[in-house]
């Protein structure tokens, strides 16, 4: 069987400082109590079997205040989520509101975006055209697959 790749550090052997010895638990307090070689007694923070230890009965020193360098450095752990998530919205931003640049018609002819409830026969009876000449200027129109949004050219509006 393998051994994991910190298990040979879990043992009190690698973890506490030469000569202390782990001797008991409160399960009340949470706390781990030490003996070390001139057999003071020796207690953990509150939870941790390992870590800053004080001597038993007295107060643990009080917590290092966080430095206001360290308590900024966090940020930059975010700053890549921040600017990706500023990148997609931007992307998002523009593929909503992207319209088509304007379709470049011949001589004698106008760009025009198809509204809702246009059909080719009706675009091409505006203009006084058939139906087989808007096809003409539009090379590929299928007029069963026509969209608001679409850009067709047309005869000039007289």
């Amino acid at each position: 069987m393998s051994r994991g790749r910190y298990e040979a550090l879990d043992s009190d052997e690698e973890r506490l400082p030469t000569g202390m010895e782990r001797v008991g638990y409160d399960a009340d307090t949470q706390t781990y109590t030490y003996r070390d070689n001139d057999g003071s007694y020796w207690e953990g923070e509150e939870g941790n079997r390992y870590g800053n230890l004080h001597r038993a009965g007295q107060r643990p020193p009080p917590a290092t205040p966080i430095s206001p360098q360290a308590r900024h450095s966090d940020w930059r752990y975010l700053a890549p989520w921040f600017v990706l998530v500023v990148v997609v919205l931007l992307v998002l931003w523009r593929f909503v509101t992207w319209t088509p640049a304007p379709l470049s018609c011949g001589e004698g002819l106008e760009n025009y975006r198809v509204a809702k409830g246009d059909t080719c026969w009706k675009i091409a009876d505006d203009r006084g055209w058939s139906v087989d000449g808007l096809k003409e200027a539009n090379e590929g129109l299928n007029c069963d697959k026509l969209i608001p949004g679409d850009q067709l050219c047309v005869a000039l509006a007289t």
